[in-house]
């Protein structure tokens, strides 16, 4: 995960209430938070780069559905970079200069705004899950067999 300050690297709460809309924007992580924003900068008018470590975005979903949604997000001129992975980001300028690792070496490239969109987790604390029957995985997600017997 990349140390967010909220300005020039932030997180998806940050994301949703920019003052300002940026040029240009990487994305780091293709998940459904990273692609989602990275639709909506992108049809907004920014310039955005999506950088995935894994070879497919939106990793956990069908292989299918992720060519195909790669496909369509580059017709649409949004830059991915699968099995790639962010070294480091330059904060010290105006312009922020991200270190991509890539299968072909590094490449810098330069942007207004980086959206960490990796190792997100369900806000599912002080629900009361529990109390109605849905038990949690260790990685905080529901136990589908737990979560569906009260229905039955």
């Amino acid at each position: 995960n990349l140390p967010q300050d909220g300005k020039k690297i932030m997180g998806y709460r940050e994301a949703m209430t920019l003052k300002k809309q940026p040029k240009r924007m990487v994305v780091v992580g293709s998940g459904a938070i990273g692609v989602e924003f990275a639709h909506f900068y992108h049809t907004m008018g920014t310039e955005v780069t999506i950088v995935e470590f894994l070879p497919n975005i939106v990793p956990n979903e069908d292989e299918e559905v992720s060519k195909q949604l790669k496909k369509i997000f580059e017709k649409k001129g949004l830059k991915i970079m699968t099995n790639s992975a962010v070294e480091s980001v330059d904060t010290s300028g105006k312009i922020l200069k991200v270190k991509v690792k890539t299968s072909q070496g590094e490449e810098i490239i330069e942007t207004d705004t980086v959206l960490s969109a990796v190792g997100i987790q369900p806000n599912v604390e002080n629900l009361g899950l529990e109390q109605v029957g849905i038990k949690m995985k260790k990685e905080k997600s529901t136990d589908c067999d737990s979560a569906l017997i009260p229905l039955l």
